[in-house]
């Protein structure tokens, strides 16, 4: 549950605005609430998980890389069979986007 309580000066805060949360993880979800009170609540019960090859398809998608590159990573991702081959596809990439692979496999697999 997250709660957003109002603190301080609440007299030029609007009193109907809207609240846009950004949950990014394995699944990116928005979430936009009313709020007419000093407090919002919500709770979100929907636990659905994404696979990690779409997940590695979203992040090649928007990343500036050549696209053979990119073609290449991705197809290996979905043919690896095993974990020793997913490190070995890791290891030959740059720190940052190794980084934001491997955070794809870690959460992919809790």
């Amino acid at each position: 549950m997250v709660e957003l309580t109002l603190q301080g000066d609440s007299s030029i805060v609007p009193s109907n605005r809207k609240h846009r949360i950004h949950f990014k993880g394995t699944n990116v979800s928005i979430i936009e609430l009313p709020n007419k009170n000093d407090t919002a609540k919500f709770e979100w019960k929907d636990n659905k998980r994404t696979s990690l090859n779409d997940e590695v398809f979203r992040l090649l998608k928007t990343a500036s890389l050549p696209y053979e590159l990119k073609d290449r990573v991705l197809n290996q991702f979905i043919n690896a069979k095993n974990s020793h081959e997913l490190m070995n596809i890791l290891h030959h990439q740059d720190k940052e986007l190794r980084g934001r692979l491997l955070e794809m496999i870690f959460t992919s697999q809790n």
